[in-house]
């Protein structure tokens, strides 16, 4: 993950935002890694290993992308 500063919580302008990696066994023995972010007001965003997160995170509406 790159050292990407966070954008605000979109949904209620919060900075208190942690990454979170994940890494958790399924049923049939695989693992299944992920990266999530949270903010303290509730919400959470997750996407596979394989993307950037911060990236995903911070892209806006409003940047035309």
């Amino acid at each position: 993950m790159p050292n990407e500063k966070l954008k605000p919580c979109p949904f209620c302008g919060g900075n208190k935002i942690k990454i979170i990696m994940r890494i958790e066994t399924s049923e049939s023995g695989f693992n299944l890694e992920y990266n999530e972010i949270n903010c303290k007001c509730g919400i959470y965003f997750g996407l596979n290993r394989s993307g950037d997160i911060s990236e995903a995170w911070n892209r806006r509406v409003e940047d035309g992308q």
